[in-house]
């Protein structure tokens, strides 16, 4: 999950870098290539970021979920274990 949230970290300042790189050589009317280029590094950039935080959103329910059924299933042995010692003592 940490891996996850520092990639899209990176992929939001990518995308806006190279979207006020993009937007200074548009005001400049420099570099139609360049300005292409850099357009669509942002727009993958951008595209991947989103689907890195979907991603991301998704996976944290899903281990919460899974968290819920560690504790309950825990509880649950920790009870098996104590009718279990309680007979083994009698």
């Amino acid at each position: 999950m940490n891996a996850l949230a520092v990639t899209c970290g990176a992929l939001g300042g990518i995308c806006i870098a190279t979207g006020a790189a993009g937007a200074g050589l548009l005001a400049s009317e420099v570099g139609f290539m360049a300005r292409l280029v850099l357009e669509g590094i942002t727009g993958a950039a951008g595209l991947l970021d989103v689907t890195g935080v979907a991603i991301s959103r998704d996976y944290s329910t899903k281990n919460a979920e899974h968290e819920v059924v560690r504790v309950l299933a825990t509880a649950k042995l920790n009870t098996v274990h104590g009718h279990i010692s309680k007979a083994v003592k009698d």
